[in-house]
């Protein structure tokens, strides 16, 4: 059977429209309104993801009998005259509104419904056969076609929805954790861009080219909004199972990463690492770290050259340190005083007395 469609131009910045739909009472699933909305004379287009709404009131008392969800379609509002707004003859004033994901509310001018009476409508319900099978039968015929435009329809969050047709995208619009993937980290970004809430992860590819990222493996990353303008960072790592946190400070930018959890049966690592005086020279340098996921131990053994006076700075750390630590020395040829100290990649050994042709060892151990 043939649809129906009234096709009317309302403009928002108008009260009233003089604009008048007749139909019959009683018609079902035949008649609908076609509503271009504009301003100014050009057209307003309505998003295919924004709800439309009719509400219907009647003329003569105002009381609002009815809100009839609509649809979009090429921009235009198109509400379905129900069977249940046309039961009863009578004059309604109607208008639309539209609900944008954004949250943002557009009402258009009021127009003019009439309901006219059937003829014979006394007969036709007196055949309570004929109007059951043709209740039946509606309603076999429009239940999947409901169901399918409730599958399809998008609900933004200002009206309980999600704005989302899948479950990635609607923990992302809810600003809360997805327990899927969520958002891909491109290749290249710098984690410090991050600021808005919700899930992401890279893989080792892109990993390996980000920056401001404390590992080089495969992560998940939680943004959290803890005030306007302040996030946290949380990182969850795959290789070592391991996580890190960091937060934005009144300049809007993070803080360093720091390790929070380490799983118990982290594999300790060793290896050698390289000590290089910033000025004068050593020789006959053995050097080694031991690290059992918390905490790093360097151990380095060298002879100072005759260019080394009472301090030594060392640089190559195999891990930088975050605070000043202080370790253990034993020259081998001296009783004088000496310290050492590692602060961010350095180590600095000092000396009461010249350490020139000095035998070194230095332990230090810190917190990573």
């Amino acid at each position: 059977m043939q649809e129906i469609h009234n096709k009317i131009a309302l403009d928002v910045n108008s009260e009233k429209s003089s604009a008048v739909i007749t139909a019959k009472s009683e018609d079902k699933g035949t008649r609908y309104i076609d509503a271009e909305l504009t301003f100014g004379g050009e057209k307003i287009t309505i998003g295919n993801n924004d709800r439309v709404v009719m509400t219907a009131a009647e003329a003569d008392t105002g009381r609002t009998i009815g809100l009839i969800d609509g649809s979009v379609q090429n921009g235009n509002a198109v509400i379905e005259l129900t069977d249940e707004l046309l039961s009863a003859p009578g004059k309604l004033d109607c208008e639309i509104a539209v609900y944008g994901t954004d949250s943002k509310v557009l009402t258009s001018a009021r127009f003019r419904l009439v309901i006219t009476e059937r003829i014979d409508s006394e007969v036709i319900e007196r055949e309570a056969d004929f109007s059951a099978l043709t209740t039946a039968l509606s309603d076999v015929a429009g239940t999947s076609n409901r169901i399918d435009a409730l599958t399809e329809r998008v609900q933004p969050v200002s009206l309980g929805g999600t704005g989302a047709t899948d479950i990635i995208t609607a923990a992302q619009n809810l600003k809360t954790a997805s327990l899927k993937s969520g958002t891909a980290i491109a290749e290249n970004d710098d984690l410090d861009d991050y600021k808005t809430p919700g899930t992401y992860y890279a893989l080792r590819t892109a990993a390996l080219t980000l920056t401001h990222s404390p590992v080089d493996g495969a992560f998940k990353l939680y943004v959290i909004e803890q005030q306007t303008n302040y996030y946290i960072q949380i990182l969850v790592a795959v290789v070592g199972n391991t996580m890190w946190f960091r937060g934005s400070g009144t300049a809007n930018t993070y803080s360093e990463w720091r390790k929070v959890l380490t799983a118990d049966t982290v594999v300790e690592e060793s290896g050698t690492w390289t000590p290089v005086p910033e000025s004068g020279t050593i020789s006959t340098v053995t050097a080694n770290y031991f690290y059992d996921g918390k905490r790093i131990t360097v151990l380095a053994k060298f002879t100072c050259g005759n260019d080394v006076a009472t301090t030594l700075k060392l640089t190559g750390l195999p891990v930088a340190t975050r605070n000043k630590s202080a370790g253990s020395i034993v020259v081998m040829d001296t009783a004088s005083v000496v310290s050492v100290i590692a602060s961010e990649s350095k180590l600095q050994v000092k000396s009461a007395e010249s350490l020139a042709g000095q035998t070194v060892i230095v332990t230090i151990t810190y917190m990573v």
